[in-house]
């Protein structure tokens, strides 16, 4: 399947997926995963709709799609743990840490989620840093304030 865009309020958002769930959303172009197949078009088309609630305000939307994502058992465990950070409630990356049992191991959380290929999906911009400041975004700063501002977590 070739790579679909998505034309959201921060600008294109590319998107693959798989016979098992979605590979990659991101804001730049990843890699094909793989064929065309009549199930990747209904993931695909379940994917924009999905990401038309999530802009639309319904913050929940993007919560169960199906994963099909690649990483580290540390990598999965963190992101694991950041799908399950509510919008509207941003954590720290050492609260992160220290809910996942690895207690002081902020900047490892950090990189994993700096290697989330999923955003969104995985809502990593939902993780700031210990004095409240934005910390990092694959996306840059700047798209992840506009995210956090549209789940009306910073004011």
């Amino acid at each position: 399947m070739s790579v679909e865009t998505y034309q959201s309020p921060m600008g294109t958002l590319y998107f693959d997926v798989s016979n098992r769930g979605l590979t990659a959303l991101s804001f730049k172009k990843p890699q094909p995963s793989g064929a065309q197949s009549e199930s990747n078009a209904k993931l695909a088309a379940q994917i924009r709709s999905a990401l038309d609630k999530y802009f639309a305000g319904d913050f929940e939307a993007l919560k169960d799609l199906p994963l099909d994502v690649k990483g580290t058992p540390f990598q999965q465990k963190v992101w694991h743990a950041a799908q399950k950070i509510p919008a509207g409630k941003p954590t720290s990356y050492g609260q992160l840490a220290k809910k996942i049992g690895h207690d002081g191991a902020s900047r490892a959380v950090g990189s994993a989620l700096g290697k989330n290929p999923v955003v969104l999906a995985v809502p990593c911009h939902r993780v700031l840093a210990a004095n409240g400041g934005l910390g990092g975004f694959t996306g840059g700063l700047t798209k992840k304030q506009f995210l956090l501002s549209h789940e009306s977590a910073v004011h």
